[in-house]
């Protein structure tokens, strides 16, 4: 059998040929008299539209969307905007079951499981957008859809809101009748028709959250976060697009991931070197009193629980992105390399220094109290 999408159940031939599959249809429709074979009139049939409105269906017809699949008694109403698969009269028509999954659909024969049509639901490329207050959203919509038609060349024809009043706006409405684009609006409390967005939404949060948890990042990044989300998913390929990207399918090029790098990674990188620079202040000052006094002393050691700002000190131009830390990191080799100090890993949950600066619990205070030498916090001095 073959794996390949149906062409017309998916959606990728022109509007007028694809279908959309409706569980909730009595009886397939089509707005399109050219895809019927076999016409004939029949008595008329009531047809109840989805804004309430209701037709009459005068004439129907067959369609053949594959060698295997043939629907059947298919209704004409003109004023539909899309073509309808019952599928229930579709199931009972072809002998076969529908298998549903989260992205796409199968159709096999019930005696020989051999699949006789598929559909799949292609994913969109994401845009987002930064807003600091919802009533942005207008023209920020305007925006969009003027750089969509300037950038690839294609003109906005539906644009599918809820029933949000930066949606509804007198001022939006007018620049759809200019344009002539279609607003749909879901039902009031029906986020279900909204699925597509939804869902999109959802895993645009899931992979921020775990960006932001990983970097150790800030909730003032939280946009950030969104934002570098929104372009993973896009450069990301995908088994629906046939292991392409959603950048690839729309740019007709594939991506290039030179440019990724792990978010958060320069913010440690930062910080650590100059921790160095600083937490050596003190035991340089106390070196050289030591040595005017002709005092013999040892080399001392920085304990430091980050394996990364230590290969950094060892090599300054260790990463590509350090460069602004240079003399930072130069200061601190400068001083291994005379040996007036060293440097050495410690496990994070040995590091003395966390007494001072954490909020730690009983346990690890009295571990980390004992690496100090001190009994008691309550002892007298």
């Amino acid at each position: 059998s073959s794996k390949t999408p149906t062409e017309k159940l998916c959606g990728t031939a022109s509007s007028k040929h694809s279908w959309l599959l409706d569980s909730g249809a009595s009886q397939h429709m089509t707005r399109t008299v050219s895809l019927l074979s076999n016409i004939r009139t029949i008595p008329p049939c009531s047809i109840g539209l989805p804004n309430g409105d209701r037709t009459l269906a005068i004439q129907c017809g067959d369609v053949r969307l594959t060698s295997l699949l043939l629907l059947t008694n298919v209704l004409y109403v003109s004023s539909l905007t899309c073509n309808l698969i019952s599928i229930s009269h579709m199931l009972r028509s072809n002998d076969c079951m529908a298998v549903f999954h989260n992205y796409n659909c199968f159709l096999q024969d019930l005696q020989t499981r051999r699949t006789i049509g598929q559909g799949v639901e292609h994913d969109r490329h994401v845009w987002v957008y930064l807003l600091r207050d919802k009533h942005e959203a207008c023209s920020t919509l305007i925006k969009f859809i003027t750089m969509v038609q300037t950038q690839f060349n294609s003109m906005v024809k539906r644009v599918q809101t809820d029933n949000g009043t930066e949606f509804v706006s007198t001022h939006l409405r007018y620049f759809f009748e200019n344009r002539g684009i279609i607003q749909q609006l879901s039902c009031t409390y029906t986020p279900q028709q909204n699925g597509r967005v939804e869902r999109r939404h959802r895993h645009i949060l899931n992979v921020a959250r775990a960006l932001r948890f990983d970097g150790y990042l800030p909730i003032d990044l939280w946009g950030e976060c969104i934002l570098s989300a929104s372009h993973l998913i896009n450069q990301t390929p995908t088994k629906l697009l046939n292991g392409k990207c959603p950048y690839e399918v729309l740019h007709d090029t594939p991506p290039s991931y030179d440019h990724i790098r792990v978010l958060g990674l320069a913010v440690s990188n930062t910080i650590e070197p100059r921790s160095f620079k600083e937490a050596m202040k003190d035991p340089l000052w106390l070196f050289c009193k030591i040595l005017v006094s002709l005092i013999p002393c040892q080399l001392m050691t920085l304990y430091c629980d980050s394996q990364s700002a230590i290969h950094i000190i060892s090599n300054p131009v260790f990463h590509e992105r350090t460069k602004h830390i240079e003399l930072d990191c130069h200061f601190v080799q400068e001083h291994v390399m005379s040996k007036t100090i060293s440097t050495q890993h410690i496990r994070t949950n040995s590091q003395p220094a966390d007494i001072l600066t954490k909020a730690l619990g009983r346990k690890q205070f009295q571990f980390l109290l004992f690496k100090l030498d001190i009994s008691s916090l309550h002892a007298p001095t």
